[in-house]
């Protein structure tokens, strides 16, 4: 495209949306050489996004030479699975900066151990931070999760996601400031750790992840007043809400993986639960996974109909909706 072009006239922003659109399912790479002008208006989104684990031994030169996806994180960790080779890995300096840095997803492992404490000051528009430990035994450590002084007040984060090996820094993470955060994706153990706050405010969005659990609604709505969408996995055991306060929920996203349901109870307590008056009356619940087997069967017509009666709305995430 020439820069004389009249389409150059066309607002930045639109161009953005546009380039968005374009690589949904791809790397921005696909786009970010083709053209001058592509690769200029590339700039604001294809730094927004790193994944840093046991490969990445150069972050600040890598985050130089590479362009990321904000949607493809499995692209992001291809690319950044071959990194070059710098002497120095700790190449992040109080003078650098990364204002286009938005969500960083990383491991913690001997090999990254200290970075995050460089990173997290100089990038000031951090919305986004995912935090796991190695799955690899021979990368763990045994440190614990270094954050500079003044990561408990990190303005610009939105989103904290915490993994389930993450098991030597949970006192470290819960001294970030977490009363700005709208969204939170953690195991349900997470929400009982001592030092958790008693409430989140802001939270609109709670992602549980795992199975074999126990969540306590109670507590939970108690942690998030404000909650709207909740996900989780039906294969926990649950306890029901006991306060009287409204709360804004109106979608749960419920997951299973079991494909052959030998054990009902688990699923008629739920939706036991979801279609009782003491649960917040949600406007949607998506079904994510093998779910099809379950709604067909004649032990799940009866909360089929009691959702329906609720005007609980059951569908599929390609948007399939059940009837009654």
């Amino acid at each position: 495209m020439s820069l004389e072009s009249p389409l150059f006239r066309v607002p930045r922003e639109i161009w953005l949306h546009i380039h968005r659109l374009a690589t949904i399912n791809w790397s921005p790479l696909a786009l970010a050489y083709s053209e001058r002008l592509w690769n200029a208006l590339a700039n604001e989104i294809i730094f927004e996004n790193i994944r840093v684990d046991s490969r990445f031994h150069s972050l600040y030169d890598a985050l130089n030479r590479i362009r990321l996806s904000s949607t493809r994180f499995d692209y992001n960790y291809a690319i950044l699975a071959s990194p070059p080779r710098v002497p120095n890995h700790h190449g992040l300096d109080a003078d650098t900066r990364l204002p286009f840095l938005k969500r960083v997803y990383w491991t913690e492992t001997r090999h990254t151990s200290g970075l995050l404490c460089k990173l997290v000051p100089i990038a000031p528009n951090l919305e986004y931070i995912f935090l796991s430990e190695s799955t690899h035994p021979t990368q763990r450590t045994i440190k614990a999760l270094s954050l500079p002084h003044r990561a408990p007040t990190i303005p610009s984060l939105r989103g904290l996601g915490v993994g389930d090996h993450y098991i030597y820094s949970i006192g470290t993470i819960l001294q970030i400031d977490l009363q700005n955060l709208t969204l939170l994706h953690c195991t349900p153990l997470f929400l009982t750790h001592p030092d958790f706050p008693a409430s989140l405010p802001c939270v609109t969005v709670l992602r549980l992840f795992g199975s074999r659990s126990h969540i306590h609604f109670g507590t939970v709505f108690a942690q998030f007043p404000r909650l709207q969408e909740l996900t989780y996995d039906v294969w926990n055991r649950l306890s029901p809400p006991t306060g009287d306060e409204p709360i804004p929920l109106s979608l749960i996203c419920l997951h299973s993986a079991v494909t052959v349901v030998r054990d009902w109870l688990p699923i008629e307590d739920h939706f036991t639960l979801l279609a009782s008056p003491a649960f917040p009356a949600v406007k949607r619940i998506v079904l994510y996974g093998t779910w099809h087997r379950v709604v067909a069967d004649a032990h799940f017509s009866r909360f089929r109909s009691a959702l329906h009666a609720r005007g609980c709305q059951l569908e599929f995430p390609e948007g399939n909706v059940l009837s009654p």
